[in-house]
């Protein structure tokens, strides 16, 4: 059962966790990658046919391990800036 509204859901989510829920996304899995881009690529990001398009998937979990979101985002390859920092124990 849950009790979120319009207002939750317009709002955000991830901070309705944290304040009503006591859960916070904590850990993402990410996959980024480019492939040749498609007809639709091109008409909604003025990609050219011999121009990629950008792709990044990600699944976003719960502290508790429960996974909670996940996203498939196209966008355009002038955009794609990939950045980490690694921790080594």
């Amino acid at each position: 059962e849950t009790d979120l509204n319009q207002t939750i859901i317009e709002g955000s989510i991830f901070n309705y966790l944290e304040d009503s829920r006591n859960l916070a996304v904590t850990k993402s899995f990410l996959s980024i990658s480019a492939e040749p881009s498609e007809a639709t690529d091109q008409e909604l990001l003025h990609l050219q046919a011999n121009e990629p398009v950008s792709i990044m998937e990600g699944i976003f979990f719960l502290d508790n391990g429960t996974p909670f979101e996940f996203s498939h985002m196209r966008f355009h390859y002038k955009y794609l800036k990939f950045n980490t920092f690694v921790s080594v124990h």
